[in-house]
């Protein structure tokens, strides 16, 4: 008798399930056909928030580092067989971005028609223009009220900067820029680039000029390589008249000749430090990093034949004081070579540039890679706080304790030469007054004064010889050799004119 009220009661107990089951889904079905709307945008978000949630995983280096790191392709080449013998540098730029705005800004300020309407732009394109390498920036409007105030007739022209020669010019186009980023509504070139593909994704834009002068605006476009939105590499770009608005998409392989910069050097850094770091895997990376390489924190841009290239350094995750070599990147195409070259880091090697006129307190601009005599060396300029050039400098990868400074580039390479063969006067005379670390030019806040020898020493450093001087109240001064200090003895005087600095004082 219990056994069968028991089953009774868990059929019983069965059905009221059932009946409750059945009763949820008839409240659901009759929720849903009352609110579809609300039950349609619901499902929808909930997907959305999936698709988000599982493509960014999909696509983390943490799961993906194979491909990140095979997302470009390296060619290995020789040194010397893509940076050729410099037999003269007059020709090489070595002007950065800041002096260049420098430039642009007295230039325009010197034309009083314009500066009250319109300012430089702060982005500097590098382009070879008729076979030399040139900075260009347009005009841009300097507020709303002045792009409403000139609006029909635009932008008149753009900002050359000769970073060769150091000198900048305007140029008056024959035609005016109607579309740019600093333009408004219809005009402003994002929009005008969201009207014509409104799908993509577009990188920076950089101002350019054609054969024929033409002034054009060259956009990439982006495209995730990796899961849904990760891993963005420049798949085409999108050519904008910057007078019509006229667009035109072409893919990396078809862009015209004429177009220096499609991809920065921000972006080929980004490519290459996928490769360098994740190609052993994402842990490796973190923790061991054998094989991890990177490249150093700036980078700059060198015309090759028709070319402008973007280079920068490679040092190891574990050593960032020294290179293992050089990435060369083209600027248009993508194509990325790799030289291998060892020795230091273009940081460390303007340090020792600068190191040279410490007393001045001159500061290096990154340095461009050249060849000389089949080694490579770093070509700098060293700048005062108003950004005036005041001397240039040649460091030695392999060995930066060879460094030549000198007021012209053609002295200066004259001096490196003599360094290299062992010399410290490339004039061919005994003068050794003509130390080729000497700098003429005494500061204002030197000072002369007898001193007591009390201690002399000879340091040699690499190809040079530096004197270290202690006087009988226990400072410490120090000079390029100067036959004359064979001479002193202990005890005897020496009238010395020196800039006062700590713990060492450098005679000049």
């Amino acid at each position: 008798m219990i056994p069968l009220l028991i089953a009774h009661f868990i059929i019983n107990e069965s059905w009221e399930a059932v009946d409750d089951v059945r009763g949820f889904k008839k409240s659901c079905l009759t929720y849903m056909k009352k609110n579809i709307f609300e039950a349609v945008l619901i499902g929808l978000m909930v997907i959305i928030i999936l698709m988000l949630i599982f493509g960014g995983i999909a696509g983390m280096n943490l799961f993906k580092a194979k491909k990140y790191a095979s997302i470009i392709s390296i060619k290995t080449v020789n040194f010397t067989d893509i940076i050729h013998q410099t037999d003269t540098i007059s020709d090489i730029a070595l002007m950065d971005t800041e002096t260049a705005k420098m430039f642009g800004e007295r230039t325009l300020g010197e034309l009083e028609d314009l500066v009250s309407a319109y300012d430089v732009a702060d982005q500097y394109t590098t382009i070879n223009l008729n076979g030399k390498p040139m900075k260009i920036s347009p005009l841009e409007y300097d507020s709303f009220f002045k792009y409403k105030e000139h609006q029909d007739s635009g932008i008149p022209g753009y900002v050359l900067v000769d970073p060769v020669n150091n000198v900048a010019r305007y140029v008056k186009s024959q035609k005016s820029i109607n579309y740019s980023p600093s333009a408004y509504y219809g005009k402003y070139l994002k929009r005008k680039l969201w009207s014509y593909n409104p799908t993509a994704i577009y990188g920076d834009s950089f101002f350019e000029l054609d054969e024929n002068d033409g002034m054009y605006w060259i956009t990439p476009i982006l495209k995730a390589s990796i899961g849904l939105f990760n891993g963005k590499i420049v798949k085409s770009v999108v050519i904008t008249d910057a007078t019509t608005g006229e667009c035109k998409t072409y893919e990396l392989s078809e862009i015209p000749s004429w177009v220096d910069i499609v991809i920065d050097g921000d972006t080929i850094r980004k490519y290459y430090n996928w490769y360098g770091k994740l190609r052993n895997g994402f842990w490796n990376s973190i923790f061991a990093q054998n094989g991890c390489f990177v490249t150093t924190d700036d980078y700059g841009y060198k015309t090759i034949n028709d070319d402008v290239y973007i280079y920068t350094g490679v040092t190891s995750c574990n050593n960032s004081k020294s290179v293992t070599g050089f990435v060369l990147a083209n600027s248009r195409t993508g194509e990325i070579l790799f030289m291998p070259v060892t020795g230091a880091e273009e940081h460390s090697a303007m340090s020792t540039a600068e190191g040279e006129v410490a007393d001045y307190g001159w500061k290096a601009s990154f340095p461009s890679i050249i060849n000389i005599n089949g080694e490579p060396a770093y070509l700098m300029v060293l700048k005062d706080s108003n950004n005036i050039v005041k001397r240039y400098a040649i460091v030695n990868i392999s060995n930066y304790s060879i460094v030549a400074i000198d007021t012209t580039q053609k002295k200066v390479l004259q001096r490196y030469n003599a360094l290299l063969m062992g010399e410290n006067d490339f004039s061919g005379n005994n003068d050794s007054s003509h130390n080729s670390q000497e700098v003429i030019e005494i500061p204002e806040n030197a000072i002369t004064k007898t001193i007591t020898i009390k201690e002399i020493q000879y340091i040699v450093n690499g190809t040079n010889t530096i004197v270290y001087v202690k006087d009988t109240e226990g400072k410490v001064y120090k000079s390029a050799f100067d036959e004359t200090w064979i001479l002193k003895s202990i005890g005897d005087q020496a009238s010395i004119t020196f800039v006062e600095a700590s713990p060492i004082s450098r005679i000049k």
